[in-house]
């Protein structure tokens, strides 16, 4: 199957699509002299054969088969660690190939990621594609924004994501990725299904001066809660209170909701008596 130079430029993770004025052909025009340069070192390195001229790249090889751009990449893969760099297309050589179309594009879609990984074949078998962020909330996003998609997806360590998916569908991905303008949809679900949760969890039977039947009611709806989507944090402190941490995740241990060690500045759920 035949591509793009286009696509080809979206599934390597050589742009992200929002600052290219106009793809036609073979000839990709600019605006920002500084992407320009930097898309030119990227071709110049993979052995792709262009001229140029102030505002466009001309590339004159053929288009490329889709099953020619994985050994492409690969052959010229050395390595890296991605570790949330703000312009992840200058350092997309940090990415595995299969990966970098997927990366740019949840980037842009304004999820930072801080980690990824396209899956290894090893003696027990494949492990899986996986994202990390720098929050639970944009890994919260970017779980429903692959969900919309059709795409396996689950929840990896802390703010993580796993997909199932092989390495020749990563690169498709990106392309139906760089078709999204915005997630804002996907945003305001997620705050109306909280907004549910939480109407839900008011409407508690019981009465005052039976707190501990509440609290239980409570402690069991955020256990099915959590059951299900795995993105809740609470504890019970020492007077009985339900507490939902407010500090960043990613920088402290998940903790055990029935733990009755105090640390940190907390949000009270429910009241003790």
């Amino acid at each position: 199957m035949s591509i793009s130079w286009y696509d080809f430029l979206i599934m390597s993770g050589i742009i992200s699509g929002s600052v290219v004025p106009s793809v036609i052909e073979n000839v990709i025009n600019w605006n920002y002299d500084d992407e320009k340069h930097r898309v030119e070192n990227h071709l110049e390195s993979l052995g792709i054969k262009f001229t140029s001229n102030y505002e466009s790249i001309i590339i004159l090889d053929p288009n490329m088969e889709f099953d020619q751009i994985d050994p492409l990449l690969q052959k010229h893969y050395r390595g890296g660690h991605e570790s949330g760099e703000p312009n992840i297309t200058r350092d997309i050589d940090l990415v595995e190939p299969p990966m970098r179309g997927v990366v740019v594009q949840i980037n842009r879609l304004g999820l930072p990621t801080t980690g990824s990984c396209a899956g290894h074949i090893h003696q027990n078998g494949r492990t899986l594609p996986w994202l990390t962020f720098i929050t639970r909330k944009d890994t919260q996003i970017a779980l429903e924004l692959f969900k919309s998609f059709s795409i396996p997806v689950q929840y990896h360590f802390l703010n993580g994501i796993q997909l199932r998916a092989e390495r020749d569908e990563l690169y498709q991905l990106s392309l139906r990725l760089s078709e999204i303008r915005s997630i804002e949809h996907i945003k305001n679900s997620i705050i109306e299904t909280r907004k549910q949760t939480l109407l839900e969890l008011l409407r508690i039977p019981g009465e005052t001066g039976n707190e501990e039947a509440v609290r239980e009611y409570v402690l069991d709806e955020l256990e099915k809660i959590n059951s299900k989507r795995r993105y809740l944090e609470f504890r019970v402190d020492d007077a009985g209170n339900i507490l939902g941490s407010t500090i960043s995740l990613r920088t402290r241990r998940r903790i055990s909701r029935r733990s009755t060690e105090d640390s940190g500045k907390k949000n009270v759920v429910s009241c003790s008596s």
